[in-house]
Order: structure tokens, then C-alpha cells, then sequence
């Protein structure tokens, strides 16, 4: 529990000097550092005598009349008179100070729902759960660190009610309250990562709440869909005319412009509001317009810490669809080295792809390709065996025994984050002894036993880099992926050297008589890595400088937007060249051409970079 302590020069510095691996490498944590930090003095909140809820240290330093800058002493002799925001009783306390403790411990909350039996039904039940958040994730994951703070019967629980679940956080809530102010006191009996033995005073605080989003919703009191749907930001849906379904567009001009960050401040009379609301229609209509259901109970911390429930609420970042893909593409980098792992010998066949993903966690064949569907004989001429041999290596025997079974697919269960199942007819990048990468069409997938052994091959026809007159790669100008060229020769290769899927893309200069293709490297093994490298859909603006891609040659021009038609997604704009004839970009200065002429918006590739000179466009 002590991890975050090992690392503190990650989060007690000003700086981000470290890969973001732990949770304390976020910036939450580092807000929050003065509750870890033995050198940071604070004043301790207090708990009201009647109602026992925390009123906050703000309001503590306010009748102390001290400022951000005040020195904060060890004690105050003195009582003073505060209210309680809740029950507004007005009580004598004793102000208290401390410092930062190392050894306090911040927890992440979760809560979730399942079925306790195997079939579907109306008894389901769920689990409210926390872990350590100053435990390394790889200790803090498993399920030994993973405490049950409550079980609830959820098929008990009103359908649709916002406070269904109140009464078992309040537990929660309140023992997190008494820990933060009061405290544990706890003897330590050794020393620990440079810390004296001896009796002190642990806290605790909720770092953060986890769930799916539905969870998410349940726990934080918020809305899922209607007129404003984010909690953390004030974007406004729209109703299609014959449905009753928001909807959220408008990318474009949120990537440009996105919407301003919601206050919790600004909203917390709001939810008390709705929380109070008792008839079911109104209570509806202000929640669909506010996006809140009522005031979380775990709002309560706020004036303890500053837990914000807009914010330390995380996203569902398990079914977002972004961490998943790069999550995916994350595996391939780290495990550069996942086609040197060595196959076990022989094929293993599955029925269908569920069949297979069983089979590949169940036994001990996690790293082996397993042919999928319906399977048949086959056979081979002779100049295919001969091909065989070279391909394995093998010097061929004037007398052996040869059968060939040949099946529609192959799950590879080592690629990719779960598994990938190749199917006939699909494109792949081929990797050979060397390490060089080819692409090649799947025509057939075989298991060629020789000699009472398997092996897993691959025949399909190669497809080689295209080049220029020079001798160049040709590259696609705006994806900067290369072209490939059919050369009609079937190969065979080993199944272990598919490195990942690709898709061919048809030479947008001859559509419908293609001789060579763009290949779409989807699943490529890198992600980019500066901001410059991600195309983001542009929203222009009547005096943009803008890049438009040409329909010939992928060349790219500049261009000055006069007008934009948001009906057509059209603008209308000047281009700037040298040669009024072919304003390509081929120097630094530009003037304006005469023609306006009319581009797409999906034609332009974003904000050119560069400035006015006179009449002159300098890039």
C-alpha cells in the first residue's frame, strides 16, 4: 500500500517527467498530493454533532478569516461558531490541523449488477466493491485486493429509482467521512520506505468511482440520453422528427469549438431540486433537460476533499471503442516479438469460432492456430509439393507419405487482443525469414501432413510494392500508405508468418480498371505519436486558409474559403498558386488565382499553415 510512496517524485513534482503507468501519475492524484505530503499543513473538517455530515475546511478557514496565503498554525486554542450546510444547526468547534500522511490510503470505488443464476431472470443482484488505489495496478487488479464493502439485492429494488441505492452507499459514505476527519490511529511496529515505527493517525479518502455506464448512471444520479447527456460538458442533443431519440452531431464543429466544461457548483441547487421532485412527470422532464436524476449521495465528500461527482466519476473506458482500439494496437508494439513464440506441432480443428476461443483457453493450446469450419481432402500438383518442401525446408524424398486438408479459416488465438480469425479471400502482410513485410490473398488455408506430421500453410497470390519511373516506392499522397501490384504468382507460406490483416483499396485515379492498390494497414503495430500525425474532419469558417486535397495525382493546393453552405458541406474558395494553370504547392509564396470555384468539405485535409503578406499567402 505503500507503491505511491516509491514513486512520490512522480506526483509531488511540478513537472511531468514520467510515463502515465499508475494512478498516481494522473493529475487528480497530484491535486490532491497535500493529503500524502508529511511538509503540506491543512485544517481538518469537522462532523456536525446532529446530522453527522462534514463540514468542509473552507468554511473552517472562513471564520478564521484565513486567506490561501495565512500560515496555518499547529493549534488553535479558540472555538469558533459554524453551520452546518445541511441541517443549518450552528455548533462550538475546536479548529484542528495536521499534515500529509504517507501511509494514507486513497480507495477507487465500483459498483456493479449480475445475474446470480445462470439464465436471465428478476434476481439479480450486485456488489458495492473498493480497492486500493496506492497499491501498483498489477497488486491492486487481482481478487484478493478487491473488498466487498456491500451485497445488493437489486431485483428488490424500485424499477427506475434514483435513490435505490442510498441506503446501502450511505454506509460507505459515512465510514469514508469519519475516517478522512478522525482518523485510525495505527501502531506501526517496523519502519517502512525510510518511515519510523511508532502510533499514527491513518486517513482515508475516495479517489475515484468505476463502473460501466449504466452503473456510472445509477451511482452519480445521471441521465442516460436526453436534451444533455454529458455530465462533463454542456453539448446539446436534438430530437429526429419521428423519433424520440437524441441524437449528437456536429462533430466537425465540436472538434473545432467544443462545448464549455459544467461547473458542479452551478448544478448542485439543480439535482437538490430534482432529488426533492416527488411527482414522476415533472421529475422526468427536469431530469431529461438537466441530464441529472437527483444529488448523489456521494456529493457528500465534496466538502470533506473536493470529490467532484462530474468529474471523479470516471468514463466506461472499458466498452469505450477508442481505448479498445488502441489498447489493441498497444499489445502489438509491446509484443513486437509475439511471431517468434513457437507454435505446437499438428492442427486442431473447430466447428465455428466460438468453438475455437474455447478450445484456445481451455488447453494448453494458447498459442497455436486452430482451422475453423468445414473441412475437406484436397490434393497438390506436383510443381505445389515441390513448392511445399522449399517453403519447410525440407529436402524431398523420392518416396512419402502426403495428405492435405484444406478449410475455410484459422483462428490465430496469439494475434491481436483476443484472438483472429482469417478467413479465405482476405488480405494479410506476409512477414519472410528476413523480416521484410509483403502482402499476399488468401486463396487457400491447408494442413499438409508429410510424413505423419502437420503443417499449418497458406497459398494465396502475392502482391508486390509498386514503384515509380525513378525506382521509388509509390506512396498515397493524404494516407501515405504504399500501392501494391498483383504479379498473378501463387506462393504458399507458413500460417506463423501472418503478421496482421490488411485491405486493398483499388487506385482512386482507376476505379474501375485497377492495376494496383492502396493497402489500408488497419491493425498496423503503432499508433501516431504527435498530434500533426491524426487527420481530424475539418469544420471551416468563412476566411480559413485551408489544404485541399487535388483529384488528380494527390496533389494538395491552398485555398481561401469565401462562403461556406453547411446544407451541401461546400464552400466556396480561391486557390493560391504560382501557375494559374497548376497551383500546386511548390514554393513558399502564393497569390490568389481569379477563379472561384466550389470544394467539398470531406476535400479538405485541415488549416494551412502560413500567413498573409500583402496579397501574398507566405507558407
Amino acid at each position: 500500500m505503500m507503491a505511491h510512496w516509491k514513486e512520490r517524485d512522480h506526483w509531488l513534482s511540478n513537472e511531468v517527467l514520467f510515463a502515465r503507468n499508475e494512478i498516481w501519475d494522473g493529475e487528480r492524484f497530484k491535486e490532491l498530493s497535500w493529503f500524502w505530503n508529511p511538509e503540506a499543513r491543512w485544517v481538518i473538517p469537522a462532523l456536525c454533532p446532529n446530522c453527522k455530515q462534514v463540514v468542509g475546511s473552507q468554511s473552517i478557514k472562513d471564520e478564521l478569516g484565513l486567506s490561501p496565503e495565512t500560515h496555518i498554525e499547529e493549534h488553535y486554542e479558540c472555538s469558533i461558531s459554524i453551520q452546518c450546510p445541511n441541517c443549518y444547526l450552528r455548533f462550538e468547534h475546536k479548529p484542528k490541523v495536521t499534515s500529509g500522511g504517507p501511509r494514507n490510503i486513497a480507495l477507487i470505488g465500483h459498483w456493479d449488477g449480475w445475474q446470480p443464476f445462470s439464465t436471465s431472470c428478476k434476481h439479480s443482484c450486485g456488489a458495492i466493491e473498493v480497492s486500493i488505489a496506492t497499491m501498483k495496478k498489477s497488486d491492486r487488479c487481482s481478487t484478493e485486493e478487491v473488498y466487498v464493502s456491500g451485497f445488493v439485492p437489486s431485483y428488490l429494488l424500485p424499477n427506475k429509482c434514483p435513490i435505490s441505492l442510498d441506503p446501502f452507499l450511505e454506509i460507505l459514505v459515512k465510514e469514508l467521512e469519519d475516517l478522512f476527519v478522525n482518523g485510525m490511529e495505527v501502531e506501526y511496529t517496523g519502519s517502512s520506505e525510510g518511515l519510523p515505527p511508532g502510533k499514527i493517525v491513518i486517513r482515508c479518502i475516495l479517489l475515484l468511482w468505476t463502473g460501466d455506464y449504466p452503473a456510472q448512471a445509477q451511482v452519480g444520479k445521471f441521465i442516460q440520453g436526453g436534451i444533455r447527456p454529458c455530465r462533463r460538458c454542456n453539448v446539446v442533443g436534438a430530437q429526429g422528427s419521428e423519433s424520440t431519440h437524441y441524437y449528437y452531431g456536429n462533430y466537425r464543429y465540436h472538434s473545432r469549438y467544443p462545448s464549455d466544461e459544467r461547473d458542479l457548483n452551478m448544478f448542485v441547487q439543480t439535482m437538490k431540486d430534482i432529488e426533492c421532485e416527488d411527482r414522476p412527470t415533472v421529475h422526468a422532464t427536469m431530469a431529461r433537460e438537466s441530464g441529472f436524476t437527483g444529488l448523489s449521495i456521494l456529493h457528500r465528500l465534496y466538502a470533506a476533499y473536493g470529490f467532484n461527482i462530474l468529474k471523479d466519476l470516471t468514463f466506461d473506458a472499458m466498452h469505450d471503442v477508442t481505448l479498445n482500439i488502441i489498447h489493441h494496437h498497444l499489445l502489438r508494439y509491446l509484443e513486437a516479438g509475439i511471431l517468434s513464440r513457437n507454435e505446437i506441432d499438428g492442427y486442431v480443428h473447430a466447428s465455428t469460432i466460438s468453438e475455437a476461443v474455447t478450445m484456445a483457453k481451455h488447453r494448453d493450446v494458447a498459442y497455436q492456430s486452430i482451422l475453423v469450419g468445414g473441412k475437406k481432402y484436397t490434393s497438390l500438383s506436383t510443381h505445389e509439393v515441390t513448392e511445399v518442401f522449399r517453403v519447410l525446408k525440407k529436402q524431398q524424398l523420392k518416396h512419402f507419405t502426403l495428405a492435405v486438408i484444406q478449410a475455410p479459416s484459422i483462428y490465430m488465438s496469439q494475434h491481436g487482443f483476443g484472438g483472429t480469425l482469417y478467413r479465405v479471400g482476405e488480405h494479410v502482410r506476409v512477414s519472410d525469414d528476413a523480416g521484410e513485410l509483403s502482402v499476399a490473398k488468401i486463396d487457400a488455408i491447408l494442413a499438409v501432413n508429410i510424413e505423419e506430421e502437420y503443417h499449418l500453410l497458406l497459398k494465396g497470390e502475392e502482391y508486390a510494392q509498386s514503384v515509380t519511373e525513378t525506382g521509388d516506392s509509390r506512396i498515397h499522397t493524404s494516407s501515405e500508405n504504399p500501392f501494391v501490384e498483383s504479379t498473378s504468382s501463387m506462393i504458399f507460406f507458413p500460417c506463423k508468418s501472418i503478421v496482421r490483416k490488411v485491405m486493398l483499396f483499388p487506385d482512386p485515379d482507376h476505379l474501375h480498371d485497377p492495376y494496383m492498390y492502396v493497402v489500408i494497414d488497419h491493425q498496423r503495430p503503432f499508433i501516431p505519436l504527435n498530434k500533426e500525425a491524426v487527420i481530424v474532419p475539418h469544420f471551416p469558417e468563412a476566411g480559413d486558409m485551408v489544404c485541399v486535397r487535388g483529384t488528380i495525382g494527390n496533389e494538395v493546393y491552398f485555398a481561401h474559403i469565401q462562403s461556406v453552405n453547411k446544407n451541401s458541406n461546400t464552400c466556396q474558395v480561391y486557390f493560391y498558386g504560382n501557375d494559374p494553370g497548376h497551383p500546386s504547392i511548390s514554393a513558399s509564396k502564393y497569390k490568389r488565382l481569379k477563379l472561384q470555384e466550389t470544394v467539398h468539405w470531406s476535400s479538405i485535409l485541415g488549416t494551412a499553415k502560413g500567413q498573409f503578406i500583402g496579397h501574398y499567402w507566405v507558407a
